[in-house]
């Protein structure tokens, strides 16, 4: 790294040179201190072997959690902005956790699904996800609900906090497989998103994301698949998110399919009964019921501009990114 005795001086934007008590680096190379924002916190963990490995898993929840300054809370510690988690799907470990017949790797893509709370909710959207699938060339191998700890997490989270499946799909004529599986996988999501209201943080036959309205610290314990040394991975994505808008906490990614608001969302937690074989019956009946409360856990990248202390609280889903005019955008 470059000292400030060597370096001249660079002005920044608002014409003050850098400071080597600025706290951050010198400018070097493509690095300017000046485009550091406060903003979410991202890491990436890979290995050079390619040899997928759950300590690789272990190696990124650690970044995460080291990325907690990154991220935020609302009024409760146990309410977080958001954090997530993408990977390679672990294969060896989906076949040993359901009960049907998976066919080889890269054939089938897998995704969790934010479903309703309600179950006769949930039953609905399952039905027609299963009949949106077989529209665009899918069949449906099965679901598997997703083991989760709600105790984790804080009232506001809580009562949000959706059902959690993981979807299996695959090619219905068995040709498609990898990118070209992914391209139909990708379809099947938005249409779901748009038609049954169920959002999808992934679908895809390469990764897979866990995510949810939790901390930094939340996200293993909540979804215990991540802490299952069968889960295997060989490249990790974390994110600590940090949302600059006061009512961005309350809602996991959900939508209704009658709005066309996108929803925002995040991880969700694991409970303390581990991962049991899933059935391939819809997993309406087996999930949990939160309050009914009709919410959701999806993302936006985007920055929105903060809504007014005065205004009342927001009734909105996660999904629903604000405008200065408090009104839902349909993109963000």
């Amino acid at each position: 790294m470059r000292s400030a005795s060597t370096h001249s001086a660079t002005t920044g934007s608002a014409g003050a040179a850098w400071s080597p008590l600025d706290g951050r680096p010198a400018p070097q190379g493509m690095y300017d201190p000046r485009n550091e924002h406060d903003a979410c916190g991202v890491g990436f963990v890979a290995t050079l072997t390619g040899q997928a490995d759950h300590a690789l898993v272990e190696q990124a929840l650690t970044v995460l959690r080291n990325l907690e300054h990154r991220g935020a809370t609302g009024s409760e510690p146990d309410s977080g902005d958001g954090a997530g988690i993408l990977l390679q799907i672990p294969d060896a470990f989906l076949r040993e956790s359901v009960s049907f017949a998976l066919p080889e790797a890269g054939a089938y893509a897998v995704g969790i699904a934010f479903l309703p709370s309600v179950a006769e909710d949930a039953a609905a959207a399952v039905s027609r996800i299963e009949t949106i699938a077989s529209e665009e060339g899918l069949d449906v191998l099965g679901w598997r609900v997703v083991p989760v700890a709600p105790q984790l997490l804080g009232n506001g989270a809580r009562a949000t906090m959706p059902a959690f499946s993981q979807l299996f799909v695959a090619d219905k004529h068995g040709k498609d497989t990898g990118l070209a599986l992914d391209r139909k996988a990708f379809v099947l999501r938005k249409r779901a998103e748009r038609e049954a209201g169920v959002y999808f943080p992934s679908l895809s036959a390469r990764t897979i994301v866990y995510k949810g309205m939790l901390t930094t610290g939340q996200l293993e314990p909540f979804f215990p698949d991540l802490s299952d040394r069968r889960f295997a991975t060989a490249i990790a994505l974390v994110h600590s998110r940090f949302s600059p808008t006061p009512s961005r906490a309350g809602r996991w990614p959900t939508r209704t399919a009658s709005s066309p608001t996108t929803v925002r969302s995040t991880p969700s937690r694991a409970t303390a009964t581990g991962c049991g074989p899933a059935s391939r019956s819809s997993p309406a009946s087996s999930s949990p019921t939160p309050p009914a409360t009709a919410t959701t856990w999806s993302a936006c990248s985007r920055s929105v501009r903060r809504t007014p202390p005065t205004r009342p609280p927001s009734t909105r889903s996660w999904n629903c990114c604000t405008s200065a005019a408090g009104r839902c955008r349909t993109r963000c």
